[in-house]
């Protein structure tokens, strides 16, 4: 049996090793918790200088890759950083590391 994925839009096929199914059924889980997690340690972190378009661009495309979420919330979070650049002129090009508690407020 083969495990046929889609992780972050990218499909992944390989061999089970097995010809049951009960344990190919088993194993499925374990292949899919991998592979998301190997796709998850290529995402790029942060680091010192980057911007919140830099961080907005990551958080996007960790949620539109994420199968958990239903469509609608994909959207609602997208709406919420679009109202949230709208309020706040000049936030898509600081330094995540400049924004503080009390900028916010």
């Amino acid at each position: 049996y083969y495990a046929r994925v889609r992780i972050q839009g990218k499909l992944i096929r390989r061999s089970l090793g097995t010809s049951r199914i009960s344990i190919a059924k088993l194993l499925l889980g374990d292949f899919m918790k991998v592979e998301r997690r190997k796709a998850e340690s290529r995402s790029p972190d942060l680091d010192d200088r980057m911007t919140f378009a830099q961080a907005m661009s990551a958080h996007m495309t960790r949620i539109q890759g994420d199968p958990s979420l239903k469509p609608r919330s994909k959207a609602y979070y997208s709406e919420i950083l679009v109202g949230l650049l709208k309020s706040w002129p000049g936030l898509e090009s600081g330094e995540l590391r400049r924004l503080s508690k009390p900028a916010c407020l």
